[in-house]
């Protein structure tokens, strides 16, 4: 059957005498979670089956609904028949759809050899918009409509009736007075099933739950979100306008209202006013620059929770004399990076829904590639002295110039179906030395990266790594990636050209997303990077590092974030051994790790229990001599010394990243260091092994190594 036939059939379904009870009881399966004690993991599975409803299909059922429901009352028999229909009804109208692109891609031998052949595909991307996640959670929804439209509350309350923080509050009456009705069980006093009481309110109850809101302005808010009576439900297509995204709440008999799914109510708040207020020609421009400022002004606030303050800058200009070049939305500078961030609030029209490449290509122009355009024309001119930033007052502020690595993020301030796909396809981008692949991404998901990753070393760790993977990363959204990366520790092998990512890696994020927000039992922090690491030495280290703005002290703390679960533990085993040995016999040991085979960057630890200028001088000369060695640009030496408690404590971090030159001096004395015991991250773990000061020198003298040649020769400021 085609697709449009298949509509056909489940509008048939859904008319039937007491459809409305199916409908709600499968709601409950799909959409509400239950736990014991603590939400975890599995339970966000479980609610996540693919024999589940998503909420594109749900507002599908309510459409087909009809704008009069019969409340027939049925068995549990007759709703389960109802169900299994239903369930198999939609999983043909997907199957149609993937057969489709079946026909038309993969048995097009021309297509099937180009990635842009298959993209251009509309089934291919009517699949992944109608069928992809969603943007927001929830609460997300509920905590950013105060900020998007408290400058236009007049315009709430003389055009709608009510303000936003009265329908903040109507709302919150709803979802309390809801969750009150399913608590109490699904079995009435007469032991039939309440399902639709479970998702309905009237107008008195949510009154009588909260004294404080008035009938009138309940009765303007619910009008506002209330489905027309007079509304056709007449489509062909699964992605046709479907009125219930903009007015979920239903009417039934009796002043009796329906509301299949709170998501979808918060959702409508979020974004049904835009259409209110362009529809007003007198008001549009000044909702337009409302939404602008919104976008930008929570942009900076989720980047403050990582940088504070005296880092970030919002609406700066970019001047060369009296010429404007261009404006950053929002900057961040810490150390000698800088984040270049671009806003806007623009959304995906009906038409690129339906898959017409031409308006998805269209809207991602307006949304994101001119907004990165606009981002590239600041990374490049930032850096030039010449030219001068200048902040919404007129200030000029002065910032550390010496950015050696721009990262371009590009955020919307809507939900953006399939964003992350088509950032993947579509976006045309630079990348050089100085300036990183952009992050393309909704301001729900930044809400969520700054939320989780709130220091300066892990958050810029993770834009590098997500970068470095841009092109071979398909995520149906970033929340994949993330979960992902908290997980897993982000890595894709060279030898890969792709690597797709599923959802089910989002599923500890949003318990510790539900736990941070919503106060429910469970993990706050993933499990994973951000939980194995605690305790261990390389964590202590990166704790060292947290705050630092130092470029190559940050540097070392991506060298670190990168390493396996198996290599810290192997590396924390012999630091540990180190220590004790030294803390017993008072003997130095060291090790060194080659981080990168091809960059060649490493890491040589010193163990001792010297004075501190003393330890700093040899820690400085024998990284010289293997930074030396390794023809490297860069080395790390870390001096560890143990405390009373034989507990490490890390009392000086050096960095070497003068570029490598040859050097007859060094070339005499770098022989001393031997290549069998250079520790390589891609092979074993091993223990270096170099000239100790008391031990003879290798220039055949017979002096100790440090009376001959280490003194004589080799200055303090190697």
């Amino acid at each position: 059957m085609s697709e449009k036939e298949l509509i056909q059939k489940l509008s048939e379904l859904c008319k039937k005498p007491g459809y409305i009870h199916a409908l709600a009881l499968y709601t409950l399966k799909s959409f509400f979670i239950l736990y014991e004690e603590k939400l975890r993991k599995s339970d966000i599975a479980k609610a996540n089956s693919r024999d589940n409803l998503i909420r594109n299909e749900q507002n599908l059922l309510l459409l087909l609904l009809g704008n009069h429901v019969d409340e027939t009352q049925l068995t549990l028999e007759e709703i389960t028949t109802y169900i299994e229909e239903t369930r198999v009804i939609l999983n043909e109208i997907h199957q149609s759809i993937n057969n489709n692109i079946f026909k038309n891609v993969f048995q097009n031998k021309e297509k099937i050899k180009d990635e842009r052949g298959f993209f251009q595909e509309p089934e291919v991307w009517r699949e992944a918009i109608f069928y992809g996640a969603e943007s927001a959670y929830y609460f997300q929804y509920k905590e950013l409509i105060y900020l998007k439209f408290i400058n236009d509350n007049d315009w709430f309350k003389k055009n709608k009736g009510f303000n936003i923080s009265e329908g903040l509050a109507i709302i919150e009456t709803i979802h309390n007075l809801l969750d009150l009705k399913r608590s109490i069980g699904i079995l009435n006093s007469d032991k039939n099933l309440r399902t639709v009481e479970n998702f309905s309110f009237t107008v008195d109850e949510l009154i009588k739950l909260n004294s404080t809101l008035d009938f009138k302005i309940v009765e303007g808010f619910i009008q506002a979100f209330l489905r027309p009576k007079d509304d056709a439900n007449e489509i062909s297509k699964i992605d046709d306008f479907n009125i219930l995204t903009a007015t979920p709440i239903i009417g039934l008999e009796q002043e009796v209202y329906f509301i299949a799914h709170m998501y979808s109510l918060y959702e409508s708040f979020y974004e049904s006013p835009f259409y209110w207020m362009n529809a007003d020609k007198k008001y549009c421009s000044i909702a337009n620059k409302n939404r602008g400022d919104f976008t930008e002004n929570i942009a900076e606030s989720f980047l403050l929770r990582v940088f504070g303050r005296h880092n970030v800058y919002k609406n700066i200009n970019i001047y060369d004399g009296k010429d404007k070049l261009s404006e950053i939305d929002v900057l961040v500078v810490f150390s000698n990076y800088a984040i270049i961030l671009q806003a806007k609030s623009k959304k995906l029209t009906l038409l690129s829904k339906q898959g017409n490449e031409i308006s998805l290509q269209k809207d991602f122009k307006l949304a994101i590639q001119d907004s990165y355009d606009q981002a590239l024309i600041c990374s490049k001119s930032i850096t030039n002295s010449n030219y001068k930033l200048i902040d919404a007052s007129g200030n000029e502020i002065h910032i550390n110039k010496d950015i050696k690595e721009i990262f371009p993020v590009c955020i919307v301030a809507e939900h953006y179906p399939s964003l992350s796909i088509q950032a993947h396809q579509f976006i045309k981008y630079e990348k050089d030395e100085n300036i990183h692949e952009p992050l393309i991404t909704d301001i729900f998901f930044f809400d969520v990266l700054t939320e989780l990753l709130n220091s300066p070393l892990y958050f810029l760790s993770y834009l590098d790594r997500r970068g470095a993977y841009f092109k071979k990363l398909i995520v149906q959204q970033e929340l994949s990636a993330l979960g992902y990366h908290l997980s897993q520790n982000l890595y894709v092998d060279k030898e890969f050209d792709l690597m797709h990512i599923e959802e089910d890696f989002t599923h500890g994020i949003d318990v510790a997303m539900a736990v941070r927000r919503l106060g429910v039992a469970g993990l706050n922090t993933p499990i994973g990077i951000l939980t194995k690491l605690k305790g261990t030495q390389i964590y202590k280290i990166i704790e060292n590092i947290l705050e630092l703005d130092n470029y190559y002290a940050i540097k070392l703390g991506f060298y670190l974030l990168k390493l396996s679960e198996i290599y810290v533990k192997q590396i924390d085993e012999l630091i540990v051994l180190n220590v004790k040995n030294t803390f017993n016999t008072g003997q130095e040991h060291d090790l060194t790790f080659k981080f990168d085979e091809e960059a060649i960057v490493g890491l040589t630890i010193h163990t001792n229990n010297l004075a501190i200028d003393e330890a700093r001088d040899k820690i400085s000369t024998h990284s010289k001599l293997r930074k030396y060695k390794e023809k490297s640009n860069l080395w790390f030496g870390l001096v560890i010394q143990p405390n009373q408690n034989k507990e490490p404590i890390i009392k000086e971090l050096l960095v070497l990243s003068d570029n490598w030159i040859h050097d007859e001096l060094l070339e005499d004395f770098q022989v001393v260091l031997s290549d069998k015991y250079n520790y390589d991250l891609s092979r074993k773990v091993k223990i270096s092994k170099k000239i100790g000061r008391n031990e003879k020198c290798p220039c055949g003298s017979g002096n100790k190594y440090k009376k001959c040649c280490l003194v004589q020769s080799l200055p303090t400021s190697l």
